[in-house]
């Protein structure tokens, strides 16, 4: 993973036959959605990914395409009932889960789970949303 100002990118390694599946899961309704896969491309062969979390004020957006190919991917951008919008990476991948988005009307919440992700259930009662992003392979 790499980030440079308000995006995050990550390295995903699709195998032959294999089709790839961005899960972003409500973390207060435990509800779960899929935003992007990459049913654009041919799953014949293997090749690599590119998944990018970018946000910007209220609005966020992930992106899944082939490396180096502009023409090659599926985005799905949305906006934020909210005022701010962060992604935040977690330090290490678990069981392909990559990272929250928190959308909040308070700056200072983002601010203190980006230093404290560990704590962000302290977090859940408030009125910020927060969903991860997990990678799903089929």
């Amino acid at each position: 993973m790499r980030t440079d100002g308000d995006n995050s990118r990550f390295k995903v390694e699709q195998k032959a036959g294999q089709s790839i599946h961005i899960m972003s899961t409500n973390l207060k309704t435990e509800e779960a959605t899929e935003i992007v896969n990459s049913e654009f491309v041919n799953d014949s062969q293997s090749r690599e990914l590119e998944l990018t979390f970018t946000s910007q004020n209220n609005k966020f957006e992930v992106s899944l395409s082939v490396s180096g190919s502009e023409e090659l991917s599926d985005t799905s951008t949305f906006t934020a009932d909210q005022k701010y919008v962060a992604f935040i990476p977690y330090s290490s991948e678990e069981k392909n889960k990559l990272g929250v988005f928190v959308m909040s009307n308070d700056q200072k919440i983002i601010t203190d789970i980006k230093n404290d992700l560990d704590n962000i259930t302290k977090y859940m009662e408030g009125d910020s949303d927060f969903y991860e992003q997990s990678i799903e392979v089929q």
